[in-house]
C-alpha cells in the first residue's frame, strides 16, 4: 500500500515563494554589504577581539597565493582546508594566533580573511 505525503506548504501557498524571494535577497544584500565593509575596513573585531589588516610585503603576497592556489577542497579535506585558513589568517591578521583561530567562529574568520585578501590584491587600501 503506497502512502503520499501531504504537499509542503512552499508548494501550494504562492505568498511563501514571495516572502521567501525576500528574504534570499535581503540576505545576499546584508552579506554584499557586510563584507564590502570587511574589504575597505582596516580593523575588524570578531567575539571582542580586534583584528588589523597586515600591510602585505611582495613576500606575504607571494605565500598568500601559494595558499590560494592550493585550492583545497572543504568537503574532501576539511582539516587541509581550515589549516590553510589559519596559515593565510596569519598573513592577513596582525593580532591572529593559533589559541584565536581555534575559538573564533570559523565561517567569520574565513569571510575576513577573504575580504582582506581581495584588499591585498587591489592594493587600493593598503
Amino acid at each position: 500500500m503506497a502512502t503520499t505525503e501531504a504537499p509542503k506548504q512552499e508548494e501550494t501557498d504562492p505568498s511563501f515563494k514571495v516572502i521567501q524571494e525576500k528574504l534570499d535577497k535581503e540576505n545576499v544584500t546584508n552579506y554584499t554589504n557586510q563584507f564590502d565593509q570587511m574589504v575597505h575596513s582596516p580593523e575588524w573585531k570578531i567575539n571582542g577581539d580586534v583584528f588589523h589588516y597586515q600591510i602585505q610585503s611582495h613576500k606575504r603576497i607571494e605565500e598568500r597565493r601559494k595558499l590560494e592556489a592550493e585550492d583545497i577542497d572543504e568537503n574532501k579535506d576539511w582539516t587541509g582546508y581550515v589549516e590553510n585558513y589559519f596559515k593565510r589568517a596569519e598573513l592577513l591578521m596582525q593580532e591572529m594566533t593559533r589559541e584565536k583561530f581555534d575559538e573564533l567562529p570559523f565561517y567569520t574568520v574565513e569571510n575576513l580573511v577573504t575580504a582582506w585578501s581581495v584588499r591585498s590584491r587591489r592594493g587600493f587600501c593598503d
